[in-house]
């Protein structure tokens, strides 16, 4: 299994100065470009578990100053991790992280005969704005909600990007990667909606008894298209 972690950061930019391990001031923006914004409630709260915000010197390597955090840090949905600054091809973004399908058996050597993709957004989308009902499946999307609203018609302003996985051909393998449209994919499993339909998975629940809730989207595939 392959685990693309993200959300766990947003940019802190300003002439206010930022105090080691304290909040993004006031007068300071979040994100960066066209979603470039005012400083809100997930820059400046402490997150739970620790976290917080760092000027550019703290960095010793790239000088970014940003928030981090281990749970709720950006839970606007608006960060660097869902803008279109993820690898395209293109020499103004990184190049994607490259890893083959894994492999199964007592020696390491047997192929899986499937795929899934898999996205806990729902499972989010409940916990930080009760968008989503993860005992109905309601109002759950694949795409989060940021923590921008509309007024007319009121709501929240979905994310301005989401990451998926695409396939490629690297001297003979095919290789996985997570990003945007990669010039020379192979195939992107049609872009966000690779990650399916939200589905019901069962939970135990206290004084015993299960539960269906509905808290994240995934689709199997049939066959393992990218065999290692």
């Amino acid at each position: 299994m392959f685990s693309g972690e993200i959300g766990h950061f947003d940019y802190c930019i300003g002439s206010n100065p930022i105090t080691p391990n304290g909040i993004c001031p006031s007068g300071n923006n979040e994100a960066i470009g066209a979603s470039s914004e005012p400083s809100d409630a997930d820059d400046m709260t402490k997150t739970p578990g620790g976290g917080g915000c760092y000027p550019a010197s703290s960095s010793t390597l790239v000088q970014v100053p940003g928030c981090i955090g281990p749970i709720f840090q950006n839970s606007g949905f608006d960060g660097g991790s869902y803008l279109p600054i993820w690898p395209d091809g293109t020499r103004m973004h990184p190049k994607p992280v490259e890893f083959s399908s894994p492999l199964t058996g007592s020696g390491y050597d047997v192929q899986y005969s499937r795929v899934a993709f898999e996205t806990t957004t729902p499972l989010n989308e409940a916990q930080i704005f009760g968008t989503c009902n993860i005992v109905s499946g309601a109002g759950c999307t694949i795409i989060p909600p940021t923590d921008d609203q509309t007024k007319n018609p009121p709501g929240f302003v979905p994310a301005a990007f989401y990451p998926f996985y695409s396939n490629r051909n690297v001297g003979g393998q095919c290789v996985w990667q997570l990003g945007n449209h990669i010039q020379g994919n192979t195939n992107d499993f049609g872009g966000n909606p690779q990650y399916g339909t939200v589905f019901p998975e069962p939970e135990t629940i206290t004084g015993g008894g299960v539960v269906n809730v509905f808290i994240a989207f995934r689709q199997i595939l049939s066959t393992n298209p990218c065999r290692a």
